[in-house]
């Protein structure tokens, strides 16, 4: 049989065109008339080697090759008995998997025996690209096969449809099934004999004889491996497009419902094609890569789909080498003006030619290209552009920072011109370029400068055409999400990079519609990337920027966010301005001592807008923040300029104003005071000189809150007759409560005091012969018998709890930290340090405890007496003979927890004196 086939075939070759046969004519007959202890796979062997006898490598001879494969793909598939496309749908092609039978393997042996195997291999995608073309219904599925028309074998080929026919029928007879509906069982069959042939190419190209002939250096070699992996591009591109076509009608209605083998079968033939790719991609050299890379961008009218996975490939390449200078490195380099020269293309739905459809369609195109080319240049950079590399072999890249401020400004200016265009489009475009730009510039750095003002404006104009995206209802907030990281790390490698040229920015650069906007800052919650990007900013521009050159400009933002005169719409942007501060305090503490006389002024400038911040909504936050960074700021100073800093503040505080309408005497007092006990606290015993000064206002606080909530002090009740009981119930009615909040800061930064001088040795509270301790005494012995309106504003934790307002201010309960009477005795009382100081602290304690109308005022009395023998332990067991009396009664008194608190004073005095007090 070998010898007559290798004496037929050629001579059947050579002369069959004129009889208008094909060579699957001759397949068929000599299949049919094989003799019966020959079998299939030894034919086809024959045919092999006779085939191989023709001194012929034309395209021709690569498509009677192909078919031969085809032929012999299909009859090892159906040798296998489970082979029935008639059952429940077992057989449906799977993920890269092909039903072998136990002749498979010898397709793959004929692979590596025909002559031309990569030419047929070629030939062999060509008629995988028609059978996934006619299984998805595109009428594109034509026999082009770029065939020379004089050459012999042209007319030998084997068409795809009659391909077709044999997947369906098998070789046995001669079948054209081509422009047929096909049904399901027809369907089903055409798409195992795909899989099968995409199958057998895959496991084809890991031949060790491919491999050496892609490594060839020879040229004739290298073109047709350059052809090879240009037709697997352009095959996975179809696959890819022919997937989407199916998926996006039978998701719509619009076509014929697809089963579940016919999606297993879509989603497993990209996969498998992409596996090809990237089986041949490794093994062409570097220059065979790029050149067939660079000859796929110069086609003007390629395709788009198949030049974007061809940068894809050019990025991932790129960082599989060493990121060191070398020969690989400077031939990947080469390409970047190539990928520059692709971002010139119009963006724009109003410009280009043809109808609108059309220019549309060309702008949806080359944003596709202009993206894809942005991202290979991004990946080219950032792994090959190291340190290690030269000035002038990374100043490949300066045109490239050009085009991007080009691309970016015109980006920008058609997503806020042009109502119609494809926002989401604009959206990846721009993420794209600021993610290359990005990266840029942390590789050319100064290079870049040039640059800056082309570059900052479109990225401030893209933050706004953001900012006002995400406000729609339907919009895709993580697209929105990316676009916002790609613009911030842009940013943050312009601070890293060149911080000391960023001055005339900084203004528009901490704006409210900007880098400050709430939109932006609010994406950290939910994104740790995000957030990291957004610390990271923060502090470069904060750290890197002198501050002679940021405070200034900060400060001013501060100003107009907090200033709702200062701008067109009125609006009060107290979260930005907590933004801007918290910078400005990352600033101070990185400052140097030699920077604080040009720091002071603008520090000030700050605090004091933020403490006069009227608006409820906000206050405590801002209040807060500007805190934080006047006391980095006083943290830097000496106590030489401490204290005119301090004095500074209580001039602007003001006078105390009794006028219950005066807010802003108010709100300047409950700034003052909250940022006295932040001080106070941090500084401790160095803080106390400053507070020597302020001791007369705070004494006035106290004695103005007294004459507005202690309207009955005594408690106790001389004759039934002549007054009338005082309901617990009753209230006291005051109006505009809110002139009243700086009570409670007045009393954290007293209780903060007292604890520190406590530690001192309580020098600074009996100064004056203890003049100071009795003038704080008496206010706070009062209020301990105080009625405070329920609706009183206080700050407290959010612990779960009901208590009086009385029992939270004056008690402590939910306030502990935040400023309450009973501690301010706790501390009064460590402070004192004698017990001379003691006794009328402790009459004032006991009188609350004896108080018979008011609960609330027992409870708070015995809780503040058991708080100072804790605090205070043996020494003030001298006293504890005056308190037994009240002690007893309380033990008996109607209410749980006051009788309890008095057991639990009992017990203590018992430990510490050793004795039973019964």
């Amino acid at each position: 049989m070998k010898e007559a086939l290798e004496a037929i075939v050629p001579a059947y070759c050579s002369n069959a065109h004129l009889a208008n046969f094909t060579f699957s004519d001759l397949l068929r007959s000599v299949l049919s008339q094989s003799v019966e202890d020959m079998n299939k796979p030894e034919i086809y062997g024959h045919f092999v080697s006779a085939l191989s006898l023709i001194p012929n490598n034309s395209p021709g001879m690569s498509s009677l090759l192909a078919s031969l494969l085809a032929n012999a793909a299909f009859d090892s598939s159906s040798s296998d008995d489970s082979m029935n496309l008639d059952n429940d749908g077992d057989d449906s092609p799977t993920e890269g998997r092909v039903r072998q039978g136990k002749d498979a393997t010898f397709v793959l042996d004929l692979m590596q025996r025909v002559p031309c195997m990569v030419s047929a291999t070629s030939s062999l995608l060509r008629y995988i690209r028609e059978l996934l073309f006619s299984l998805s219904g595109n009428e594109e599925s034509t026999e082009q096969m770029d065939l020379d028309a004089t050459d012999t074998f042209v007319s030998l080929s084997v068409p795809c449809s009659e391909l077709m026919g044999i997947a369906v029928n098998g070789p046995s007879e001669k079948t054209d099934i081509s422009g047929k509906q096909h049904t399901d069982q027809v369907r089903r069959s055409l798409m195992l004999f795909t899989t099968n042939l995409i199958t057998f190419v895959r496991d084809g190209l890991m031949n060790p004889n491919i491999g050496r002939l892609m490594k060839s250096r020879d040229e004739k070699y290298a073109k047709l491996c350059l052809n090879l992996w240009q037709d697997l591009m352009q095959l996975h591109a179809d696959a890819l497009s022919c997937r989407s076509e199916i998926l996006q009608q039978a998701n719509s209605g619009a076509g014929r419902e697809v089963s579940d083998w016919e999606r297993t079968f879509w989603d497993a033939a990209p996969t498998a094609t992409q596996d090809c790719v990237d089986r041949v991609q490794r093994l062409l050299p570097t220059p065979h890569f790029l050149v067939s890379i660079t000859s796929l961008l110069q086609e003007k009218d390629g395709d788009v789909a198949l030049q974007r996975r061809a940068l894809r490939l050019l990025g991932e390449r790129a960082s599989e080498i060493d990121p060191l200078p070398s020969a690989k490195a400077s031939l990947f380099l080469e390409t970047v003006p190539d990928l520059t020269n692709l971002l010139g293309g119009n963006i724009s739905c109003k410009n280009g030619e043809g109808t609108d459809q059309d220019k549309s369609q060309q702008a949806r195109r080359n944003i596709v290209l202009q993206q894809a080319a942005l991202m290979a240049i991004e990946q080219l950079a950032g792994h090959l552009c190291g340190e290690s590399f030269s000035s002038e072999e990374i100043s490949v890249f300066v045109p490239s920072v050009s085009k991007i401020c080009t691309l970016m400004a015109e980006a920008t200016d058609q997503s806020s011109n042009d109502h119609d265009g494809d926002e989401d489009a604009m959206r990846q475009l721009l993420s794209s370029a600021a993610l290359s730009a990005a990266t840029l510039i942390s590789i050319l750095k100064v290079r870049c400068l040039p640059f800056l003002p082309k570059l900052i404006k479109p990225l401030l104009s893209a933050l706004c055409f953001a900012n006002k995206s995400s406000t729609k209802d339907d919009v895709d907030h993580a697209a929105i999400n990316i676009l916002y990281r790609a613009i911030v790390r842009c940013f943050v490698a312009i601070v890293e990079t060149l911080p000391q040229f960023l001055s005339p920015y900084l203004d528009a650069i901490l704006s409210p519609d900007t880098l400050l906007s709430q939109a932006i800052r609010e994406c950290v919650k939910d994104d740790s990337n995000m957030a990291a990007l957004i610390k990271r900013f923060d502090e470069g521009l904060a750290t890197k920027v002198p501050p002679r050159l940021l405070l200034p400009a900060a400060s001013e933002v501060v100003t107009r966010c907090l200033d709702d005169n200062g701008n067109n719409e009125g609006n009060v942007y107290w979260r930005e301005a907590i933004a801007v501060i918290g910078i400005i305090t990352i600033s101070i503490r990185s400052c140097s001592r030699t920077d604080l006389p040009s720091v002071i002024v603008k520090v000030m400038s700050v605090a004091m807008s933020s403490f006069s911040y009227s608006k409820l909504d906000g206050r405590f936050e801002l209040l807060d923040a500007a805190n934080k960074a006047l006391l980095s700021l006083v943290m830097k100073m000496s106590e030489a300029q401490l204290r005119p800093l301090y004095s500074r503040l209580r001039e602007w505080r003001g006078d105390l104003v009794k006028d219950e309408d005066d807010n802003e005497s108010s709100i300047r007092r409950f700034s003052f005071w909250s940022m006295t006990a932040v001080l106070c606290k941090e500084l401790r015993g160095i803080f106390l000189p400053c507070m020597s000064s302020v001791v007369g206002d705070i004494v006035q606080e106290l004695e103005l809150a007294v004459s507005k909530f202690c309207t009955d002090s005594s408690g106790r009740m001389k004759s039934a007759r002549k007054r009338r009981r005082v309901s617990e119930e009753e209230s006291i009615n005051i109006e505009n409560l809110e002139s009243w909040r700086p009570i409670q800061p007045v009393l954290l930064c007293l209780e903060t005091a007292l604890k520190a001088d406590a530690h001192e040795g309580g020098e600074w509270i009996r100064a004056e012969d203890s003049q100071r301790y009795h003038k704080i005494l008496k206010p706070l012995s009062k209020l301990l018998l105080s009625r405070i309106p329920e609706s009183f504003p206080l700050i407290k934790d959010g612990s779960n709890g009901k208590f009086s307002a009385y029992e939270m201010l004056i008690g402590g309960k939910l306030t502990l930290e935040y400023g309450n009477v009973g501690g301010c005795m706790t501390a009064l009382s460590a402070a004192a340090g004698n017990e001379q100081l003691w006794k009328p602290l402790n009459h004032a304690i006991l009188t609350a405890c004896g108080h018979e109308t008011r609960t609330e005022v027992r409870r708070v009395g015995i809780s503040a007496l058991l708080s100072v023998l804790r605090t205070l332990g043996e020494e003030y067991m001298i006293l504890l003979p005056e308190c037994l009396p009240v002690l007893s009664e309380l033990l008996e008194d109607r209410d749980e927890g006051i009788a309890r608190m008095a057991k639990e004073c009992v017990q203590l005095g018992e430990d510490l004196l050793g004795e039973n007090l019964a």
